[in-house]
């Protein structure tokens, strides 16, 4: 699948998208697994849930886990720790340990 904004194209690949939803409660899970790839990145990222985010309605994740793999084998691992929270853990040099953690809040 390829999308054209502003001049620029991403190309997604090998992507697998998983949602529920109980309608009795909103509450809802969503895992994405996929392969973001354009020019300006560089070359490609790999997004993979390792934890389904989880939440009341959609776009309200309030737990989870997903890491974004680049070139080298460097990535940032997003932790949702709460409804506006998250933790970044960010792998600078691809050896697979975590050399930088932020928190963010989203709220």
């Amino acid at each position: 699948m390829q999308i054209t904004a502003g001049g620029e194209t991403l190309t997604l690949t090998d992507y697998n998208i998983q949602e529920t939803e109980n309608q009795a409660t909103g509450a809802c899970t969503i895992s994405i697994n996929a392969t973001v790839s354009s020019s300006s990145l560089g070359g490609s990222v790999t997004v993979t849930t390792e934890v389904a985010l989880t939440g009341v309605e959609a776009f309200d994740a309030d737990y989870g886990r997903i890491t974004c793999v680049g070139a080298g084998n460097t990535s940032v691992t997003v932790i949702v720790v709460d409804s506006v929270n998250v933790q970044l853990e960010v792998d600078l040099n691809g050896d697979g340990i975590t050399d930088e953690t932020a928190f963010c809040s989203l709220g």
